[in-house]
């Protein structure tokens, strides 16, 4: 995360300019400076190098949006993540030829100054935030952007489990032979609505995305070997 933020903090944005974030922060590559980690695939939790990125793309897009400023490119995680509540999430991802992005357009007459740290938190020194700050053109006396988001439908999970063959043998050996590998999860439809306040009062409220957390069925391993 560190380093993600290293890349564009004390970056300036032009009026009319596009800020991409694949783009100003580059491949995640060991040879680019950054470090293996937990993070999503396709629905599974899996050790790569760069994750925890999409923490920082996900601060920026908060911190956009709530500057008043054009999201361009924003795509959600596969299920929830756990720094960021449902429908004000952004992924990025980029490798193999593979690319998702997080975008925005700096919409201002006026130069976007930004700040990117990894910071203490205040109420816990041994608990460390992600911080982004924008500054530029005020939004007005008194006025301020809040996020607001809201289930409007909850997804069952599919009723048929899914399997894997364990061709390792770690968990199960025998074809007759299961094991659970990930619980059913329901999945969401979730609409997020951008508020404008003026002086603490909500003054007009628009909706930005309606976004949809697909629901994932229990997933079993099953043994590769014919038992005796």
């Amino acid at each position: 995360i560190r380093v993600s933020l290293s890349r564009f903090n004390g970056m300036i944005l032009k009026p009319g300019e596009t800020f991409s974030f694949n783009k100003v922060v580059g491949p995640r590559t060991i040879k680019a400076g950054f470090f293996e980690a937990p993070e999503q695939v396709y629905g599974d939790m899996v050790t790569g190098v760069g994750g925890g990125v999409c923490q920082s793309s996900t601060t920026l897009y908060q911190a956009a949006l709530t500057a008043g400023l054009t999201i361009t490119k924003r795509s959600i995680h596969s299920e929830k993540v756990n720094y960021s509540d449902l429908g004000q999430d952004a992924t990025v991802y980029l490798y193999g030829g593979r690319e998702i992005d997080f975008a925005f357009k700096n919409t201002t007459p006026e130069n976007i100054y930004i700040a990117a740290r990894v910071r203490t938190a205040k109420r816990n020194s041994k608990r460390l935030v992600t911080e982004i700050k924008l500054y530029g053109l005020s939004l007005g006396e008194g006025v301020s952007y809040r996020m607001v988001s809201e289930t409007v439908e909850i997804l069952p999970p599919p009723a048929e489990n899914k399997y894997v063959v364990d061709k390792t043998g770690v968990y199960v050996t025998y074809k007759n032979e299961e094991k659970l590998k990930s619980k059913a999860a329901e999945g969401y439809v979730v609409e997020t609505y951008l508020e404008k306040l003026q002086n603490g009062q909500v003054i007009e409220r628009n909706q930005v995305s309606r976004d949809r957390y697909e629901p994932r069925p229990a997933v079993y391993y099953r043994g590769n070997t014919t038992p005796p």
